[in-house]
Order: structure tokens, then C-alpha cells, then sequence
């Protein structure tokens, strides 16, 4: 079982320089307060949650929904202490089975095995943007074209080299080779396909 969330309403605006910072130095210690609330069935001395925070987004994972729905109520005070407060629309408690969305990612479970790919929306997002900037500039040398295209996608694809992603890989590479046939046939009306 697994909670993902992002606290929502912190002093610093989002997407500010420091506010990641700010929700990293806020957010430190609540791996602690879990370890000593909740401490782990038994003489094993290893921790019963799995937390995971990047700037001000974290899961918290648990083999017993039980006790990660009993630990909601004890983070929420926890981060109202602070200042902050779980996103309701963001907030949720799911089986690793069903998985859920990470900073870009999707975790699942299929089988017994953990599998990590590409998140869907974030997929079609960098796609509609590739299409919108490619209908902006029709006119625009192929030579500038392939300049931003391979800065836009080389870090795309740098972000998500890491998890299974190969079959998202052909997706994108496919749909780009349309976008850009389409590109070309507008700029170039009276040529041949061929």
C-alpha cells in the first residue's frame, strides 16, 4: 500500500527557486516521528514505513493499509505544526497493484515485480508541446528544427532512461516521425510525398 501527496499551501510560491528547499527543511524529520509512532512489529529493528520526499512531494509506503490509513491523521498534524497541509485532490491511499503517479512516474506491481515507466499524461503532454511548437514554426529552417528538437527530447529521454520505458520510446519516436512528415508536407505543398 503506498500514499502519494504533495503539500499544497506553503509561504513560498511555487515553483520559486527556494521552495523546494524550504519544503525539504520543513519536511525533515517526519521519517522519524513514523519510526517512533508506529514501530515495527516484533524485534526487528528495521522501519515499518517506506517514506520517500522530493521537494514537497512524498509517498509513504506500508505492508498494512490499516496502519497507513491510522498514520494520515498523525502526518496531517504533523505538518499543520509547520504550516502545511496534504493536498485532498492528491492525497490517496492505493494497493501497489492499482499504482500510482510519482514526479513523472508510474509504480506498479505486475506479477510480483515492481515495473516503473513513463507516466501517460506526462507522455502525451511532451507530445502536444512538440506539435504546438511545430505548428508555430512552419516557416522555420530544418536545421532549427532539429537544433531544438534534439535539445527538447535529450533531456526527456534522459529523464526517463532509468525505468522500463522502450516501449514508450517507439511511441514517441513514431508519433514524432508523423508530426514531422506533417510539418514537411506543409512546408513543402508541391513536392512529392515520395
Amino acid at each position: 500500500m503506498s500514499m502519494n501527496s504533495s503539500s499544497a499551501r506553503r509561504r513560498a510560491p511555487q515553483g520559486a527557486i527556494c521552495s523546494p528547499l524550504l519544503a525539504n527543511v520543513a519536511l525533515d524529520g517526519l521519517a522519524d516521528l513514523l519510526a517512533s509512532r508506529f514501530p515495527y512489529p516484533g524485534r526487528r529493528t528495521r522501519p515499518y514505513f517506506g517514506y520517500i520526499r522530493y521537494a514537497d512531494n512524498l509517498v509513504v509506503t506500508s505492508p498494512d493499509k490499516g496502519r497507513l490509513e491510522a498514520a494520515v491523521p498523525v502526518i496531517q498534524e504533523w505538518l499543520a505544526e509547520r504550516g502545511l497541509e496534504l493536498n485532498a485532490d492528491k492525497t490517496r491511499i492505493v494497493p501497489i497493484d492499482d499504482g500510482f503517479n510519482f514526479l513523472g512516474f508510474h509504480l506498479r506491481r505486475y506479477k510480483g515485480t515492481l515495473l516503473i515507466k513513463p507516466q501517460k499524461e506526462k507522455v502525451l503532454a511532451k507530445l502536444t508541446d512538440i506539435r504546438a511548437w511545430l505548428r508555430m514554426h512552419i516557416h522555420a529552417k530544418q536545421e532549427e528544427i532539429i537544433a531544438h528538437l534534439n535539445q527538447t527530447l535529450r533531456g526527456w529521454s534522459l529523464y526517463y532512461r532509468h525505468v522500463a520505458s522502450s516501449k514508450v520510446y517507439a511511441y514517441v519516436d513514431h508519433r514524432l516521425f508523423r508530426m514531422l512528415w506533417t510539418w514537411a508536407r506543409r512546408r513543402h505543398p508541391h513536392k512529392p510525398a515520395k
